[in-house]
């Protein structure tokens, strides 16, 4: 169970379901050049970028779960932001892939990030911040990173 919802990590997580549990208000729409998704904290909803790929979308929603989950508000201090940003991307990926079946995908392809992502139905940047915040989590884990 995945912050209260049945399925678990991986392909068995649902944004949607996720999103819907936390009563998360959920449509697509216009956002600036490059962005995929807003949260938009006073409002309690999330606006998703039209003309994405399902696959696409299902890692927006994640993301944008991870902020609302936080109760993010945009910051106009960089450091903050990028904090903000950071947590998002790893938090969304630790509930998007799941060790075994990453670790399946890896063993039918190699390191090929593309193939192991749409093995995993994410976007191959998912892939790098799991990887990332994975390896995050070993070092905070083993004792080597202190406060």
């Amino acid at each position: 169970e995945v912050g209260g919802l049945h399925g678990g990590p991986g392909r068995g997580y649902s944004p949607e379901a996720h999103a819907a549990a936390l009563g998360l208000a959920v449509h697509d729409g216009p956002l600036r050049a490059g962005r995929w998704g807003e949260y938009h904290r006073a409002s309690h909803t999330a606006t998703l970028a039209h003309g994405m790929t399902r696959r696409e979308a299902r890692c927006a929603l994640a993301h944008e779960v991870q902020h609302a989950i936080r109760g993010d508000v945009p910051s106009p201090y960089g450091l903050i932001a990028r904090r903000q940003e950071l947590l998002a991307r790893y938090g969304a990926a630790l509930l998007l892939v799941d060790p075994d079946e990453y670790a399946a995908a890896e063993a039918l392809y190699g390191p090929c990030r593309a193939s192991i992502a749409a093995e995993l139905d994410v976007i191959p940047e998912v892939i790098d911040d799991w990887i990332a915040a994975t390896a995050a989590r070993r070092v905070v884990a083993s004792g080597t990173m202190r406060d």
